[in-house]
């Protein structure tokens, strides 16, 4: 079961682009780890995940909850 999914994530800053067509899966158990260099949107795709900031395009973004016993 997929624990996070996201699908054609875009983010404006005005008119610079942040990220543009951000799409991953990280499965349940699975560790997930961002490595890019400075300015690839490695932060804003955090920060959309955590809903400090709004993208403004995007088809699928889900993040399952997980309930306890």
């Amino acid at each position: 079961m997929d624990a996070v999914r996201v699908e054609n994530l875009k983010k404006y800053y005005g008119r610079h682009l942040g990220i543009e067509d951000v799409s991953f899966t990280v499965k349940e158990g699975e560790i997930l780890g961002f490595v890019g260099p400075n300015g690839a949107g490695k932060s804003t795709t955090i920060r959309i995940l955590l809903n400090f900031i709004f993208p403004q395009r995007w088809n699928r973004f889900d993040l399952r909850q997980r309930r306890g016993n």
